[in-house]
């Protein structure tokens, strides 16, 4: 008798398609949930698919892509499986599940599910399955790899208990091999299509589908022909694809005939010497400096008003007593760049480059860090050195129990501000005043969905649920966000109050400002760091300090340059050099975008790089691309240089 004898048989690939299946809806699922790639209009999403022929586009591309992918491997491993004489049926559903765990594996760790469900799983099921010990559940709870191992060892369980039931002359087939081929093709092809003529939104979204962004990375590499980094197929793409010291992304060399990154010709030696525009001196003599960061705060929280009432009359009040700049930026949109150039004076992270923290501790302050937001995120407490030098450090993951979201997530775990002010004000009272002090407090209301369960309402009775946040809830949406700054404009107001009660206000500079603006669907996108313009980019900037009315725009570029001096002189001038404020989208070195403001412009001059679009308030002429393009350029080449 057979060896499946009273066994009940199984096609193995109706299994595989079945397990494929599973594995597309969840991967479309997330991929809707994260980067709302269907629907639009939800959080940092900048670039949604237009209309119905683009999105069936994407499904069609996104279908090929994992199919070419499942195609190819199962071909490579039936291959060498048939030389081992395996059975073709055994050997495909072996493949089969071979991919299915590799695939799953990398949607698990790319949407970081196993941090996730270890915030989300119920305590009480935990428990049972830990065998009612609740330290046990809290082990394994906390324990993320388990979560990881967990998924694959159901699937070996479920390849062991089949792979001897499975039908045979159920495999892919040998004889199938064109219908794998013409498949590639069809992927090759429209690969191909997308990557020379598509959209960038149609781009940008199915690079975020694990199977065409891994296809994508191979077939970059393929045509990377002069193997310097950039491939024919790259956006933009490589303008020398045979020379290897000619690529977008390289730094532009001032001065020697050559045109590094393909953009504007050769950079001229020394050019664009920043001399000083504007210079104050501040009106007294201040030893302390507190500086209060807030998460996505628009520069119109200044005097705004809802019904009548100042949505932050602490704030608006520090600017009228001390002094405000209408035209601050930050150059990035994103927290983390933009929090690093402001401590460290530069664009682009360098290792050995030395922070505000590195100069302070040296300058002989006492350094207190009273954060709502994981400082870890972005790698900002070991670029900064904030731990190192920090004599009192406290963040979410110094106390995770009073996070306001579930989430143990570097970006999404965050502090109330009355938790930090009960912080700061036990810190006040331990500091020794003989010394000088640095206070970095990071204010964490304005974050992404607006509210959270501590959060009190001012501005709004019912605030808008993460789910109703949308471009037909827009009204809603932005007194959800006001009624966030009001919050926050509150302890605001309760920090200022206990530096008062510490005898130690007027001895202290008080730095109020955002790390970046924020879009409520003012320019068709919700969020931050996707394009350039004033809603995501223009700050507040507020100084307890009076009499520095600086009329050009400024930057964190700037602000950090007044704030080193300040900790090593508190009677240096604050000095602003040039006329212009530099900014950009994505990396530094290879940016979406870049973009500057300067003198009286209302708005930004912007270069669109994949699109090769300049755009601006007016008429833009050739000199002004230029010195655009050149300016980003000798930022780059500055910011490449050794650190001193």
């Amino acid at each position: 008798m057979g060896p499946n004898k009273n066994k009940r048989l199984y096609n193995g690939q109706t299994i595989i398609t079945l397990g494929l299946g599973l594995l597309v809806v969840i991967e479309l699922g997330l991929l809707e949930y994260k980067y709302q790639v269907m629907s639009g209009g939800g959080f940092l999403q900048s670039a949604a698919l237009n209309g119905l022929p683009e999105k069936a586009l994407f499904l069609l591309l996104y279908l090929f892509s994992v199919l070419t992918l499942y195609w190819l491997f199962s071909y490579c491993f039936i291959s060498f499986a048939k030389r081992a004489g395996q059975e073709p049926a055994r050997a495909s559903f072996t493949a089969g599940i071979l991919f299915l765990t590799v695939y799953g594996v990398a949607v698990l760790a790319f949407f970081q599910l196993h941090r996730y469900l270890a915030d989300h799983i119920d305590m009480t099921i935990i428990s049972e399955i830990a065998g009612g010990s609740l330290q046990s559940a809290v082990s394994y709870a906390s324990n993320e790899l388990g979560l990881f191992i967990a998924p694959i060892l159901v699937i070996v369980i479920i390849f062991i208990l089949l792979y001897r039931r499975i039908q045979p002359g159920t495999g892919l087939g040998y004889s199938k091999r064109h219908i794998r081929l013409v498949l590639c093709v069809l992927f090759t092809v429209g690969f191909i299509t997308v990557q020379s003529g598509g959209s960038y939104a149609l781009k940008h979204n199915l690079s975020r589908a694990i199977g065409y962004g891994w296809l994508q990375s191979a077939l970059m590499k393929v045509t990377d022909i002069d193997r310097d980094g950039s491939s024919i197929f790259s956006d933009p793409p490589d303008p020398a694809p045979f020379d290897s010291s000619i690529f977008w992304g390289a730094v532009e060399i001032p001065g020697n005939q050559i045109d590094e990154n393909g953009l504007g010709g050769d950079l001229p030696a020394n050019w664009g010497r920043q001399n000083i525009s504007e210079q104050y001196s501040l009106n007294s003599a201040y030893q302390h400096l507190l500086i209060i960061v807030s998460e996505s705060t628009r520069a119109d929280i200044v005097g705004k008003t809802i019904d009548g009432v100042l949505v932050a009359p602490n704030i608006t009040q520090l600017a009228q007593t001390g002094s405000f700049m209408p035209r601050a930026y930050s150059h990035s949109g994103f927290t983390a760049t933009s929090l690093y150039t402001l401590f460290s004076g530069r664009y682009s992270y360098r290792e050995a480059s030395p922070s505000l923290f590195d100069e302070a501790k040296q300058q002989g302050f006492e350094i207190s860090i009273i954060s709502g937001q994981d400082e870890s995120w972005g790698g900002l407490d070991q670029k900064l050195n904030t731990r190192q030098h920090a004599d009192f450090f406290y963040d979410p993951q110094e106390d995770p129990e009073k996070r306001v979201f579930p989430s143990r997530l570097p970006s999404s775990i965050k502090l109330a501000e009355e938790d930090l002010l009960v912080a700061l004000k036990a810190r006040l009272s331990a500091v020794d005043w003989q010394q000088r002090q640095l206070f970095y407090l990071n204010f964490q209301a304005g974050h992404f969905p607006y509210y959270h369960k501590k959060m009190t309402t001012t501005v709004i009775d019912k605030p808008l649920t993460r789910a109703q946040i949308t471009p037909q809830n827009v009204a809603g949406l932005r007194r959800t966000y006001w009624n966030a700054m009001a919050y926050m404009d509150n302890y605001v107001g309760e920090t200022i109050a206990a530096l008062q009660q510490a005898g130690k206000l007027d001895e202290t500079l008080i730095v109020f400002l955002g790390d970046h603006g924020e879009s409520l669907f003012h320019d068709g996108t919700l969020g931050h760091g996707q394009t350039i313009n004033s809603e995501q980019l223009q700050i507040p900037l507020v100084f307890s300090a009076s009499g520095l009315d600086f009329k050009k725009p400024v930057g964190l570029y700037d602000l950090a340059s007044w704030l080193r001096a300040f900790i090593n002189d508190p009677s240096q001038p604050f000095t602003k050099r040039g006329d212009c404020v530099l900014m950009y989208t994505g990396p530094f070195k290879k940016p979406g975008q870049i973009g500057q403001l300067c003198g009286a412009d209302q708005a930004p001059l912007v270069y669109t790089v994949r699109q090769n679009q300049f755009s601006g308030s007016g008429p833009i002429s050739e000199q002004q691309k230029l010195e655009l393009i050149h300016r980003w350029e000798t930022a780059v080449y500055q910011m490449d240089q050794p650190v001193n």
